[in-house]
């Protein structure tokens, strides 16, 4: 094209079966561009005058014969005829929208209901339910070869350069939690209260740190420290039964020294083994949001 144009298709009372005819000669003429010696050098009045031996106005007609609906149609050469229409935005935008608009046979809604209230009939806990639906959900989802794989070989689908870490610094009443294990909350008594069945966390813990920290603010503590329980071949109750007695230990004088490595670096370690030491690479914090009320 001399100019990037707008085409619109031809209609039948203009000699529509005439200019198909011509036009299957111009695609012959056009894929065998790419053999000539001279298209580096020729223009596009030349490929008319010279190849085709038209004038414009059939030319135009001839390609406005094999359209269904209008078409854009960008300026080019006769050597650009391979280079494929691109803008930048636009094949951005033409990505984006192909990407997340693809083929996919996903689960509907009564499939899904469906899969939840078996999970509530089987008799399972929540760990499970989840699973179940989870598992409904994966085999009624459209996958690729790779993800296939890479579920199936449990890789990770995806890669950060930095860990996100979540605190909830809602007001205790507001905030979710998790229990702790069967076996600890079976040893508690009939009266215990919600802290007491409540799961370890890092706002617990970073209440019980030891004096050598105890300017360092929360964010800093969850982020940039890390905690290594000793090595037990114990069950996992004892391991439990350990974390839980940490708050006795842990506000102690540590047993060890504070060592300090290279820049710094925290390494603490407390009489009850427990290790406490600065990461390499700090966490991402991600706070939740919210708004104190007050009588003033």
């Amino acid at each position: 094209m001399k100019e990037t144009v707008i085409l619109e298709p031809l209609k039948e009372n203009d000699d529509i079966e005439k200019y198909k005819v011509i036009y299957k000669e111009v695609q012959n003429e056009i894929n065998s561009l790419h053999n000539s010696e001279d298209i580096d050098q020729m223009t596009y009045d030349m490929f008319l005058d010279d190849v085709l031996q038209m004038n414009d106005e059939n030319y135009i007609k001839a390609i406005r014969s094999n359209l269904s609906g209008p078409n854009v149609f960008l300026k080019r050469k006769p050597s650009e005829v391979r280079v494929n229409g691109y803008m930048y935005a636009f094949v951005c935008a033409v990505y984006i929208v192909s990407y997340i608009s693809k083929s996919q046979k996903g689960m509907s809604a009564l499939i899904l209901d469906q899969a939840a209230k078996e999970a509530r009939q089987g008799n399972l806990d929540l760990k499970h339910q989840v699973r179940h639906i989870g598992n409904n959900f994966s085999n009624s989802v459209e996958t690729s070869a790779q993800e296939a794989t890479y579920l199936t070989l449990q890789m990770p689908l995806t890669k950060a350069t930095r860990q996100v870490v979540f605190i909830n610094t809602s007001p205790r009443h507001k905030r979710t939690f998790l229990l702790k294990q069967l076996s600890a909350l079976e040893k508690l008594g009939p009266d215990s209260t919600e802290i007491a069945i409540e799961s370890d966390n890092d706002i617990k813990r970073y209440s019980r740190r030891p004096k050598q920290l105890e300017n360092w603010c929360l964010a800093d503590y969850v982020s940039q420290l890390e905690l290594q329980y000793p090595k037990t071949s114990e069950s996992s109750d004892h391991e439990t039964e350990q974390q839980e007695n940490e708050s006795k230990s842990e506000n102690e004088e540590a047993n060890a020294d504070v060592i300090e490595e290279n820049n710094n670096k925290i390494n603490i370690t407390l009489k009850n083994g427990i290790r406490i030491y600065q990461r390499k690479t700090p966490k991402v914090i991600r706070f939740v949001k919210f708004n104190y009320k007050t009588d003033s």
